[in-house]
């Protein structure tokens, strides 16, 4: 992996792969450029795309310190971590779990902060998506002026690369066409 120095001084590993216009794959909690590989896969064929490893996670570096105090997760979340196959992989990653919620704050959709938003946007939930998850994909596509949704049958909120791509290279090839025609 390569790595870029962030302003902060932070090494930042990511990868690129592919050629064509760029993608940057922002992953989830706990995701790693690793994570993100297989769509990434996909999508080289046409696009020039961009995965990493944020902050603390995989090969980047961390510009604080872990603190317990920082880490509030309910008990059977707790539980059920234990228990999973992935726990030493999740371990050494929990200590970024910070940085998410700083981002997500109360988890509400601030409507009034994407109403400036004028690219082509396709917002997208799984159709075994939870309640919540799904409400909150709707606010995002209704808050922003030029948004589709697309509720993608049979997946959850982590859609099976195979399924998301096709997705997001419709959507990307869109953007790209409109910028070249303008």
């Amino acid at each position: 992996m390569d790595k870029t120095l962030s302003r902060d001084g932070t090494l930042i590993a990511y990868r690129r792969q592919g050629d064509g216009p760029p993608v940057i794959l922002v992953g989830g909690a706990l995701g790693t450029a690793a994570t993100e590989a297989p769509l990434a896969a996909l999508l080289a064929a046409r696009f020039s795309v961009v995965t990493y490893d944020g902050r603390g996670r995989g090969s980047s570096g961390d510009g604080k310190p872990y603190a317990v105090e920082r880490e509030v997760v309910a008990p059977e979340t707790v539980a059920r971590m234990r228990r999973a196959p992935l726990r030493h992989a999740l371990e050494s990653m929990a200590h970024t779990l910070a940085y998410d919620d700083a981002l997500l704050g109360d988890g509400s959709v601030p409507a009034e902060r994407f109403v400036s938003v004028t690219a082509h946007t396709t917002v997208v939930c799984g159709g075994f998506s939870t309640t919540p998850a799904r409400l909150a994909t709707r606010a995002l596509a209704d808050a922003i002026p030029r948004a589709r949704h697309r509720t993608l049958t049979g997946q959850t909120r982590e859609p099976a690369p195979q399924v998301i791509a096709p997705v997001l290279a419709e959507l990307f090839a869109r953007d790209v066409h409109a910028r070249q025609a303008s």
